[in-house]
C-alpha cells in the first residue's frame, strides 16, 4: 500500500496593521503588512511598533511577486526607516530615505524584499 502524507499546510494570511513606533507614540500611524499563519507570528516581525490589528487576508500566491518601481515607498525593517524608490537598472534597486532626500542609496535587487517592506505602490 501507498504511504499516505497529508497535502495540508498551515495557511498563511496577509495581516495588516495600523502601526507608531513605539519611540515615536504621536507619529501618524502607517499601514504594515506581513505574511504569517497566526496574528502573533505576524506581530514578532515588526518588533519596535505598537500595531493594531486591520485586517487578515488570504495570500494569493499565483501573483508575481512585486518588483520595486519609482515611487514606491518601502519601510527598512531593522532601522524602521521610510524611504522611496528612485529607480531600478541593473539588478539593483535606488532609493533615498524620506529623512534625507538628498542621498542616494543602492542595494542589489536580489534579496531587496528580505530587508525592507512595501508600504505603498505608486504605479498601477
Amino acid at each position: 500500500m501507498a504511504d499516505t502524507q497529508s497535502t495540508q499546510t498551515h495557511p498563511k494570511f496577509t495581516w495588516r496593521f495600523l502601526a507608531v513606533p513605539v519611540a515615536f507614540p504621536d507619529a501618524k500611524p502607517i499601514v504594515l503588512h506581513s505574511n504569517a499563519s497566526s496574528v502573533t507570528e505576524a506581530r514578532q516581525n515588526w518588533p519596535g511598533w505598537e500595531l493594531f490589528f486591520a485586517a487578515r487576508l488570504p495570500v494569493v500566491d499565483m501573483l508575481p511577486a512585486h518588483l520595486p518601481e519609482r515611487g514606491d515607498r518601502y519601510l527598512e525593517r531593522d532601522s524602521g526607516m521610510m524611504l522611496v524608490i528612485r529607480e531600478r537598472r541593473a539588478g539593483r534597486v535606488v532609493f533615498s530615505y524620506e529623512q534625507y532626500t538628498l542621498a542616494i542609496h543602492d542595494r542589489p535587487l536580489q534579496g531587496f524584499a528580505d530587508g525592507f517592506q512595501l508600504l505603498e505602490v505608486a504605479h498601477v
